[in-house]
């Protein structure tokens, strides 16, 4: 009986024993592993330039006041649509009809004392020509004539000014459009001795508008007259606008040592749902790929890391993420100033990706496309079809068995004591 139980006893022990070095086995930490997938996905890429900018009306006038008085009539409001030279306010006329009235009678002044000269000059020359006056008192009549007859001149054209002045006092709407601004109130006093005041914004026409957005000096060479861009406002953050590239002004602004361009773009407005002042985030479309495939950018970078043996792969590193790149393929160009295993990736023109089928890891080879770092196109999807997942990580089970944190190699001894 003894014997018996010896033997049972013996035989559980090396079965455990078995199993617990299957386990450690490097084959079966292969079978350990989980694999984190995207589905691909069937589109079109684009790369893009992002900048903000803020929305403006075309052909937008300030309107202003050439004369100082006192605000007597405000004939429009915010929004009023008007046609040029249509009133919009009125300033007091009291002091300056008594100006125009005071350069009137220093015209009518200085006519008289022309006309009177005009007679000295008459009757000096008839004189002259009996020998009753000098030459020189001729000459006398002759200059204090010319003096009164500029006296006139220059009384008329003050004439002139202060007319002018009393019809300034009418302000008008030099263009077609809407009024989007009011700056002064009935009674107000408006001083245009030093600046001509803004009183009014008139907007030629809402439903054409302009971004004035700030690229960087890094993107600013990717931007081209012409170029296609969209953009959202935080008033529609669902909808998206569309404009095109009008100009690009050489002038740089410099806010805080960085160097931004400003970039114009037409942006239609029929529905007028965008107003003037709006921030505008914008997208300017660099490149755009044709309709395939697109998949993780993650999904070329990554490799398993376990060879067919089951045997860890050399020549490559883990993340902390748990992907693991080999660089193998690259080894030979690894030494190539200025390039990154991204650029080589390219130069090359194919790359491989991973699926798991029936449980095992399939390579696909794939032609590359344009990528914006996040997502790639591919150019030949090669045996990738639509429904497939490729794989971009790994997922490690823990030591009870559950699906537990990324794959780290730094951590195949077990947990980190606390």
């Amino acid at each position: 009986m003894i014997k018996k139980i010896s033997i049972i006893t013996g035989t559980v022990l090396v079965i455990v024993i078995a199993v617990t070095l299957w386990k450690k086995s490097p084959k079966n930490a292969k079978d350990q592993v989980q694999w984190r997938k995207n589905a691909v996905e069937f589109g079109v890429l684009e790369q893009n330039v992002s900048a903000t900018g803020t929305l403006g009306a075309v052909g937008t006038v300030e309107v202003g006041s050439q004369v100082s008085g006192i605000i007597d009539k405000i004939l429009v409001d915010y929004n009023d649509i008007v046609k040029s030279n249509q009133p919009l306010a009125i300033l007091d006329k009291t002091a300056l009809l008594a100006s125009r009235d005071e350069s009137r009678a220093s015209l009518a002044r200085a006519q008289a004392q022309a006309q009177k000269s005009q007679f000295d000059l008459d009757r000096a020359q008839q004189f002259f020509a009996q020998n009753v006056i000098s030459e020189v008192e001729l000459q006398t009549a002759q200059s204090t004539h010319a003096v009164n007859q500029a006296q006139v001149d220059q009384a008329r054209a003050s004439l002139r000014r202060a007319e002018a002045s009393l019809t300034y006092t009418t302000i008008r709407s030099p263009i077609n459009g809407t009024v989007i601004s009011r700056a002064v109130e009935r009674g107000q006093t408006v001083a245009a001795s030093l600046s001509t005041p803004t009183l009014f914004v008139v907007a030629e026409d809402l439903a054409q508008m302009e971004i004035l957005a700030d690229v960087d000096e890094s993107d600013i060479g990717k931007i081209q007259l012409g170029q296609e861009a969209r953009f959202t406002v935080q008033a529609y953050p669902d909808r998206e606008f569309n404009g095109t590239v009008q100009q690009v002004r050489l002038q740089p602004q410099v806010v805080q040592n960085v160097v931004n361009y400003t970039v114009v773009l037409s942006a239609p407005n029929p529905e007028l749902a965008l107003f003037p002042g709006m921030t505008a985030t914008v997208d300017f479309i660099i490149a755009q790929s044709d309709s395939g495939i697109i998949i993780p950018t993650a999904a070329t970078n990554f490799r398993p890391p376990f060879s067919p043996d089951g045997k860890p792969r050399s020549g490559g590193k883990f993340s902390p993420r748990g992907e693991f790149s080999a660089g193998d393929e690259f080894k030979a160009q690894r030494g190539a100033p200025g390039k990154t295993r991204s650029d080589l990736r390219r130069s090359v023109g194919r790359s491989r990706v991973w699926v798991e089928r029936q449980g095992q890891l399939k390579p696909i080879a794939v032609k590359l496309g344009l990528s914006d770092d996040t997502r790639t196109a591919l150019l030949d999807p090669g045996e990738l079809q639509m429904g497939d997942s490729v794989v971009v990580g790994s997922l490690q089970n823990n030591s009870r068995g559950g699906a537990g944190r990324s794959f780290n190699p730094m951590m195949m001894g077990g947990p980190r004591r606390r």
